[in-house]
């Protein structure tokens, strides 16, 4: 257990992720998920890519849910020029039936600062943004069940206390592992 440490008197917590969840969501009904390819509008399209890798794995050890194959979703992406995360309810549920999935989950990294790339004067901390949602395709409407905007932004104590004392380091100098940390707190509030 992470414990929050105190600064000025007062305790910090570990980061709490700003997701939301629809009280109409019947988690019984979502057995299959297909996730899009995420999109950001930076110049490295690898950290989308590597968050979409690590979610995957994330929600696949939660034994809970199957995951479409990446390699069909990404077949199904260029033969129908979907890409983006705002599509229209009749795509999402084109996009569920050719997949055979019960929800999509989709989104786009909305802030992106990579700690590996040293400046003259400093080094700066990695910082993810992130905003998802999961449509389901189970009811007769494509409805967003679970929604997800957040920063874990390595400078903030409170990102810090996602991990052990030992790794904080990492978690400011290693852009990776911040990838494996926010995706372990967004798979943790998919544990319905």
């Amino acid at each position: 257990m992470v414990l929050g440490i105190i600064s000025c008197g007062k305790a910090i917590q570990p980061k709490k992720v700003n997701v939301g969840q629809s009280n109409h969501f019947q988690p019984e009904l979502i057995q299959t998920i297909a996730i899009m390819p995420l999109v950001y509008d930076g110049t490295d399209q690898n950290i989308a890519d590597a968050m979409m890798n690590e979610l995957t794995v994330q929600i696949l050890q939660l034994d809970r849910f199957s995951i479409v194959d990446s390699y069909k979703v990404a077949i199904l992406v260029e033969a129908e020029g979907l890409e983006g995360s705002s599509l229209s309810d009749s795509i999402v549920k084109s996009i569920g039936s050719n997949l055979k999935a019960d929800a999509i989950l989709l989104g786009k990294i909305t802030h992106f600062v990579n700690g590996s790339r040293r400046y003259i004067l400093f080094k700066q901390k990695p910082k993810i943004g992130i905003n998802l949602r999961m449509i389901s395709i189970a009811e007769a409407v494509p409805t967003t069940i679970w929604t997800l905007n957040d920063i874990f932004d390595s400078n903030e104590e409170a990102v810090h206390n996602l991990v052990d004392e030992s790794d904080r380091h990492k978690i400011q100098s290693d852009t990776n592992f911040l990838v494996n940390i926010v995706c372990n707190e967004i798979v943790k509030t998919l544990d319905f």
